[in-house]
């Protein structure tokens, strides 16, 4: 499953409001101890980046929306 395309697809966040490398970032700005316990702890420790606070914020959301319902 491929996070960005099924958060669009399902209508969670605008196509093109979380490109790739946004996400990237995301991941990759993350302080190593947030990566603890089990995937699902690593993917909720993530916090916020640098693009639109707005989209940013609803990508995350919608992620853990996803993940929580998945």
């Amino acid at each position: 499953m491929r996070t960005q395309n099924t958060l669009i697809e399902d209508g969670l966040i605008a196509d093109g409001s979380a490109p790739s490398y946004y996400i990237e970032g995301l991941l990759y700005n993350v302080p190593n101890d947030q990566f603890v316990g089990d995937y699902q702890d690593t993917f909720l420790n993530n916090g916020h980046t640098c693009w639109e606070i707005a989209d940013g914020n609803n990508f995350i959301d919608a992620s853990i929306k996803l993940w929580n319902e998945w």
